[in-house]
């Protein structure tokens, strides 16, 4: 556990208060990340954060156009350091969520955490997809 320091202001009286946020971190230096593959207008993801900090991969807007390429190179730069702690949070256009999960994979030696948002519990479950697993 890593504390981080911060500062803010009070707009009432631009007092500085030093905060402490506790920061879970994965045991490599790096804070765990829910990458979400589309940000989605309207769509409240907050609680996806208790499985990590929140970093949207595509905003909501853009498009894959005729070329993927420049879609693929962002994702790749952004998922560069994904890992057996990060998740992906699937959303938005379904070409932006393939592109995610098999570069997700790729960096990750075949192994991908997913949170599948359940409507009854309304609370997100991770999933844990391994394509090169032998077991049967």
């Amino acid at each position: 556990i890593i504390w981080t320091k911060f500062s803010f202001t009070t707009i009432s009286k631009s007092i500085y208060l030093n905060v402490l946020l506790k920061k879970q971190y994965n045991g490599i230096g790096e804070s765990m990340t829910v990458f979400i593959t589309q940000e989605v207008p309207g769509r409240d993801i907050t609680k996806a954060s208790q499985y990590g900090d929140l970093q949207i991969l595509i905003p909501a807007k853009e498009q894959v156009a005729l070329s993927s390429q420049p879609t693929v190179r962002r994702i790749n730069r952004l998922l560069r350091k994904f890992n057996s702690k990060d998740y992906l949070l699937l959303s938005g256009d379904p070409v932006i969520i393939g592109i995610s999960c098999a570069v997700a994979m790729s960096n990750n030696i075949g192994k991908l955490n997913i949170l599948k948002w359940d409507r009854q519990d309304e609370e997100y479950y991770p999933i844990t997809v391994d394509i090169y697993d032998k077991e049967v």
